[in-house]
């Protein structure tokens, strides 16, 4: 084995690229063991955690880290294959796991969106019908607690979420419509009264009978 590395002593030197630096090359026998066993340990730990994690993509980002490196460690054929295998059989896994958990999430999120959405319609009717702004505020929110911490997928869990919003910001617009509403009430019943205190005043400083006038001005 170490003539086919080494070639006698005289062997063509190679880069050993690993995460862009360079390791050396292999010397002896020895040393392509010393390298062949830390790849290999490193892509045990990978599969081992790739056994325990769901973030998917962490995983495949590991996985897909330690094919690059496999790539310049210039392994012979068969250890090179071998760990080969062992990665991709490792992808084909976490495939399969991710497949069957979207297939449980989508079951999940379904019986959970069911069991909020009717009370979640009620809410965002009862709101829409109250007058009292702060309660209605409150329902709302009451409303959005009961799906916050539910397994929901993005679809359903975004619905509810816009069902909510969509109520706050209607009832915000009636908050400003009746604040609106309101002062304009109040420059009309301004002007109106305006008009009848300054009438009230030039009677009474026109009359000659106090009781009048007073009478005038209340």
């Amino acid at each position: 084995m170490e003539n086919e590395l080494t070639n006698n002593g005289n062997a063509e030197e190679h880069n050993l690229p690993q995460t862009g630096e360079i390791i050396g090359q292999y010397d002896n026998a020895e040393q392509y063991e010393k390298v062949l066993g830390e790849i290999t340990q490193e892509i045990n730990n990978i599969i081992e955690f790739a056994a325990q994690s769901t973030d998917w993509r962490d995983i495949r980002s590991r996985l897909t880290d330690s094919k690059d490196k496999l790539k310049g460690l210039f392994l012979k054929e068969a250890d090179n294959n071998h760990l080969l295998d062992v990665i991709n059989d490792t992808i084909e896994s976490v495939n399969a796991r991710q497949t069957e958990e979207k297939q449980k999430l989508d079951v999940t999120s379904q019986e959970n969106y069911d069991s909020v959405i009717d009370r979640v319609r009620e809410a965002v009717a009862q709101s829409d019908a109250l007058t009292d702004f702060k309660k209605a505020r409150e329902v709302l929110l009451s409303a959005q607690d009961l799906f916050k911490n539910l397994a929901l997928k993005r679809s359903h869990r975004d619905e509810l979420n816009n069902m909510i919003h969509e109520a706050f910001d209607s009832l915000t617009n009636r908050q400003i419509d009746e604040r609106e509403n309101y002062e304009m009430e109040c420059i009309e019943n301004y002007h109106n009264s305006k008009g009848v205190v300054e009438e009230a005043i030039a009677f009474s400083q026109k009359s000659a009978h106090y009781g009048k006038a007073r009478e005038a001005l209340i």
